[in-house]
């Protein structure tokens, strides 16, 4: 019988297809996350200079979320940003609008 030690480890193959898939899963929510809080910091400084924010329900569907982005791009006169559910509007009329659009 072959004695273990705590050191022994089984030997990883780096190389195979669930170690990939597990990079690229992390790869993707690491970059997801470095999105957020790059967002959250854009954020707070434009609510500090006079900003309006809207969070939106969650989306219904991906088509939702596509609708919501042209008409702030077609209707919107000031600047805008956004990410996710939060949507950020120089000017508060612009907020208005899309709160009687997209929230009533």
């Amino acid at each position: 019988m072959k004695t273990r030690t705590l050191t022994d480890r089984p030997k990883i193959d780096h190389d195979s297809d669930w170690v990939s898939s597990v990079d690229a899963a992390v790869s993707k929510a690491a970059k997801a996350m470095c999105e957020e809080i790059d967002f959250s910091i854009l954020a707070d400084l434009y609510l500090q200079s006079g900003w309006v924010e809207v969070e939106i329900h969650p989306f219904m569907n991906n088509q939702q979320a596509v609708d919501m982005k042209d008409w702030v791009n077609d209707n919107c006169k000031g600047k805008t940003a956004s990410h996710g559910r939060r949507f950020l509007f120089q000017h508060p009329e612009d907020a208005m609008w899309f709160k009687l659009r997209w929230l009533s």
